[in-house]
């Protein structure tokens, strides 16, 4: 059993661009997001190294073994615009530590596919840009993001 969290950038460029969504064909006028900075990318990637994530396959996914028996798949392919996270065999202590050190790594907004659309976040008003269609969530401890999480790994 496993679901989808999706790590992306908080920040938005002041500049708009026109892009055309590939559902719809609608060109619509967006803020790009701003890709991690060098500082924030190496704290990433040491939050991936720390948790003893193996070198990314052919797809850009890297397996994660945790000492406590949970487990975890990251994509961490075009890792400075964000991540995908995928847990494996439940939530386990040490994959919601792992979780909550990647959110803390940047100021990035973590999307769970649940149900509630929660935009969970570090500190708050990082996810002010995602207002219209996510409630914030401030969460501080690994304890706390089992709580939050418990709900759509059920579901």
């Amino acid at each position: 059993m496993s679901f989808d969290i999706f790590f992306v950038r908080s920040r938005f460029r002041n500049e708009r661009v026109e892009r055309k969504n590939p559902s719809t064909g609608e060109v619509k006028s967006i803020r790009p997001q701003e890709p991690l900075t060098e500082s924030e990318l190496r704290a990433v990637q040491a939050v991936l190294q720390e948790a003893g994530a193996q070198e990314p396959d052919e797809n850009g996914y890297s397996f994660i073994s945790f000492k406590d028996g949970g487990a975890a798949e990251v994509c961490t392919d075009g890792l400075e615009k964000g991540c995908l996270v995928t847990p494996r065999l439940g939530l386990s202590p040490d994959c919601l530590r792992f979780l909550i050190d990647l959110l803390n790594a940047a100021e990035w907004v973590m999307f769970p596919a649940m149900g509630g659309k929660p935009a969970i976040v570090s500190s708050q008003g990082i996810a002010k840009e995602f207002a219209d269609s996510f409630t914030e969530v401030v969460c501080g401890s690994p304890e706390e993001l089992g709580v939050i999480l418990s709900g759509g790994f059920d579901d």
